[in-house]
């Protein structure tokens, strides 16, 4: 009895936390070296053919501080959103999923920076 019991507990806490972690897509931090001249942009599309997905956007810090967000909104199959229109200095895009399923979102941070030595540079890292 005490070991079923055990085994339900541990199966309701592994599932808890598998559903706590499907409601966030996020970038990595973009690398520092960029410098100040660069702009982020956070593109998001739903790749869903059927379902709609409800979410916001923010935009983090290095140190991990939302300096940008948006209220929740829906993104319909195949539509696709950026936010902001760009933002200076930003370091990383986090998606958190208030409706849907995270599996529809395809997601990354466009960095967009001018380097004098080759020219304008566009550098994508994909959400996970």
């Amino acid at each position: 009895m005490r070991a079923s019991r055990a085994l339900l507990i541990a199966a309701v806490l592994l599932t808890a936390s598998k559903v706590h972690a499907a409601g966030i897509v996020a970038t990595p931090p973009a690398s520092e070296s960029f410098g100040l001249g660069y702009t982020m942009y956070c593109y998001v599309t739903n790749a869903s053919a059927t379902q709609k997905v409800t979410l916001v956007q923010e935009v983090r810090s290095y140190s991990g501080a939302v300096v940008d967000s948006t209220s929740p909104f829906d993104l319909l199959p195949g539509e696709v959103e950026a936010h902001p229109p760009g933002y200076p200095g930003g370091a990383s895009c986090v998606y958190r999923i208030v409706k849907g399923n995270a599996k529809d979102l395809r997601a990354a941070a466009h960095y967009l920076y001018f380097d004098p030595h080759v020219g304008t540079q566009l550098v994508v890292i994909p959400a996970r």
